[in-house]
């Protein structure tokens, strides 16, 4: 059985992206971005249900990614993970977050 049709019987996608030891997550908000897109291209996959979260280093990552897209998550759930000021990636404020649900 395929991918595809794996996501059609269990009606939902997980990504679970890992920060090589070398990099930091906003360096990485680009690649991963165009891993979801082509996720989101290829499956059935609810656009307007993509959800962030990350425990510690993970929670950094999803500050980052939701900084770099603010429109693009329905959701951040960061765990024990701090929002990473230095390394924000220039095109985006944290004024863009304010539309997109925060659990923590």
């Amino acid at each position: 059985m395929d991918l595809g049709a794996i996501l059609l019987q269990i009606d939902f996608a997980y990504c679970q992206p890992q920060c090589p030891h070398e990099f930091i997550w906003s360096t990485l908000c680009q690649p991963i971005t165009a891993l979801i897109y082509h996720i989101q291209r290829h499956f059935p996959v609810d656009r307007n249900r993509c959800y962030l979260t990350g425990l510690s280093m993970g929670a950094f990552g999803i500050w980052s990614l939701a900084a770099y897209r603010p429109h693009f998550f329905a959701a951040l759930i960061p765990i024990c993970g701090g929002f990473p000021n230095g390394n924000l990636p220039k095109s985006t404020t944290i004024h863009a977050l304010k539309k997109c649900q925060l659990a923590y």
